[in-house]
Order: C-alpha cells, then sequence, then structure tokens
C-alpha cells in the first residue's frame, strides 16, 4: 500500500494523459515515480490523497524538462541537476521542489500554482510569472537569481537568497518581496500591487 500509480525507471521521456490516483492515504512514495526520464509531461490528472503528499518524484540527477497544462494534487519533487518546469496551463495543489541546480521555472496560461516553490543552493535560479498565471510562495536559494513577473501575474511571498538578484514586476500581484545581502536590483512598472519590500545589504537599485 506504498500509493504508487506508475513507476517508471527506463524510459527518457515519460508523458501522462490519464488519471493517476493515489492508493493509499499513507502514501509514502509518489503516485508517479519517474526516475531516469530526462523529460516528462502531464496532460491529465495526477492526485495523490492529499496536497501534503508525494504526487512527482523525478530522482535523476542530470538535467530534467517537465512540463504541467493538467491537473496534479501533491507534492513534486525534482532533485538536483538543471531543471526545467513549465506550467504550461492547468492547476498544481502542492510544493514543487528542486536543490542544486541552476533551475528555471516558468508559468503561464492562466496557471495556477497553490503551495510553495522552493529552489534551493547557490546556483543561479529564474523565476518567470506571466499571461495571468498564479505562483504560490517562492523561495530561491544564494546564486544570481532573476524573478520576473508580469501581464497580470499573482505571485505569493518572494524570498531571494544573498546574490544579486535580479526583480521585474510589471502589472502584476505580489505578496512581501524579501531579498538577502547583494547587489539587488528591482522595477516595479504598470499597475503592480506589491507587500512590503525588504533588502539585505548591498548596492540595491529600485525603480518604482
Amino acid at each position: 500500500t506504498c500509493g504508487v500509480a506508475m513507476y517508471v525507471c527506463a524510459a527518457k521521456a515519460v508523458n501522462n494523459a490519464g488519471n493517476l490516483p493515489a492508493q493509499s492515504a499513507g502514501a509514502v512514495r509518489s503516485v508517479r515515480g519517474v526516475h531516469n526520464a530526462a523529460t516528462s509531461s502531464i496532460n491529465g490528472t495526477i492526485q495523490a490523497a492529499s496536497a501534503d503528499l508525494a504526487a512527482i518524484a523525478m530522482s535523476n540527477s542530470g538535467d530534467k524538462t517537465f512540463t504541467n497544462s493538467g491537473k496534479i494534487v501533491g507534492k513534486m519533487d525534482f532533485g538536483s541537476g538543471d531543471n526545467t518546469i513549465n506550467l504550461n496551463a492547468g492547476t498544481v495543489d502542492g510544493d514543487i521542489l528542486a536543490s542544486g541546480g541552476a533551475n528555471h521555472l516558468t508559468a503561464t496560461g492562466g496557471s495556477v500554482h497553490t503551495g510553495n516553490v522552493v529552489l534551493a543552493g547557490d546556483k543561479n535560479n529564474t523565476v518567470t510569472v506571466t499571461d495571468a498565471a498564479t505562483l504560490g510562495d517562492l523561495t530561491m536559494g544564494d546564486g544570481d537569481n532573476s524573478l520576473t513577473a508580469i501581464a497580470g501575474a499573482v505571485l505569493g511571498a518572494s524570498t531571494l537568497g544573498a546574490g544579486d538578484n535580479t526583480i521585474v514586476l510589471t502589472n502584476a500581484t505580489t505578496g512581501t518581496v524579501t531579498a538577502g545581502d547583494g547587489n539587488n536590483s528591482l522595477t516595479a512598472s504598470g499597475t503592480t500591487a506589491s507587500g512590503a519590500m525588504t533588502f539585505g545589504n548591498g548596492d540595491n537599485q529600485l525603480a518604482l
């Protein structure tokens, strides 16, 4: 009763267009385990018993590309590597985790994410939220990170670590914005609405 609906070990590309529900409310493994694939996409439904349980695990330590335009309930863990995460449409209810790599996350097409996004480590991470997409609370590590929220984007609280961070907000709605020590740059324009902004020590540049 480990709750695994699909476990794929050898395939390099995996697409799901059907419905994969969890088999157990006490799942300790993911609903879909894809452990060697470099490319994975969801057009259907991946559903853990709750948003707090694992839905997708891609433990391959190499670079991976993931695309969602369906429905996901549960956590997603992409492990290490330089990951490209595309939320093109659809919904994600659960945390998104990636550690150690230079990750790129794009939310577009009116996609809706509820939960936390944690891109850990000290490499440069890039997050873009556009086209009326919604992304939950965001934490980025200690690299030179880039955060762009434009074109009707809705973003939760954002915390960027120590590094030379670049933040662009245009016609967006965001929660609080916090950046650590470093030479941070923030540009806000249009009808942007934001919570409190806090920056650490460094040559910080703000254009409002």
